[in-house]
């Protein structure tokens, strides 16, 4: 019961030891709206990695990722598609990393 473990005891110790007011503010400061460029324009040392490029080295090497995906007959016969006209490459190329839904980055030290 996560939520209700959350909800009622972490919460009460988190008011505890930070006060309400930090309490709510770890809440106001989560941006769902935070996009690749808003990221990118902060000049922080991140590097960006291509998540569809992600996707098709995790689908070679990991199989019960693969298998996962592929029970998906769309997904499977797409995936087909590219690698029987090998164009991953290309669609890395052209499909462009701030469109992606979400964003796989590294913290530079």
């Amino acid at each position: 019961m996560p939520n209700f473990t959350f909800k009622y005891f972490r919460k009460k110790t988190l008011i505890e030891q930070i006060g309400e007011d930090k309490y709510n503010n770890i809440f106001n400061s989560l941006n769902f709206n935070c996009t690749y460029f808003k990221i990118k324009n902060l000049k922080l040392p991140i590097v960006f990695y291509h998540p569809l490029k992600h996707i098709f080295n995790r689908m070679e090497k990991d199989r019960i990722f693969k298998d996962r995906l592929c029970q998906n007959s769309i997904i499977n016969a797409c995936y087909k598609l590219i690698n029987l006209f090998k164009i991953k490459g290309l669609l890395i190329f052209i499909y462009p990393k701030s469109l992606c839904p979400y964003l796989i980055m590294e913290i530079k030290k």
